[in-house]
């Protein structure tokens, strides 16, 4: 399933993964951010403000591992859903980052392998991460 694909490709990153989610309540992918952190990973996590506290939220678990997570500062939704894998890998589609997104739900999400449409993803989180 796509999700065991998310967690291989962060298990192989070599560099860095960027994550955007409007909500973030899956345990396993926060599980493997965590681990990806503590071989020397660089993890940088935007989720939106309004969904931090959401039931099952990973937001503080991830932050008390001392990973580089933020809220969005947008007053309106940051809706992204994407993770970028070594400046080189994006992976995008419709589902939250939440077991519903990936057990229940009809979604759709794409795994892109093309640096420059990349880096065009790169430039968006920067611009939202700050």
């Amino acid at each position: 399933s796509g999700l065991y694909k998310i967690i291989d490709l962060i298990k192989n990153a070599k560099e860095s993964v960027k994550v955007a989610s409007f909500t973030f309540t899956h345990e396993a992918i926060a599980d493997e951010l965590i681990k990806a952190d503590s071989r020397g990973i660089n993890v940088t996590i935007l989720v939106e403000n309004r969904q931090r506290n959401v039931m099952g939220s990973q937001y503080e678990r991830v932050k008390g591992f001392g990973l580089n997570i933020k809220l969005d500062e947008n007053k309106y939704n940051m809706h992204h859903k994407f993770i970028i894998i070594d400046d080189k890998i994006v992976i995008t589609g419709s589902p939250n980052f939440t077991l519903s997104g990936f057990n229940k739900n009809d979604e759709n999400m794409l795994i892109i392998y093309d640096e420059g449409l990349a880096l065009e993803y790169v430039n968006e989180f920067n611009k939202i991460y700050h």
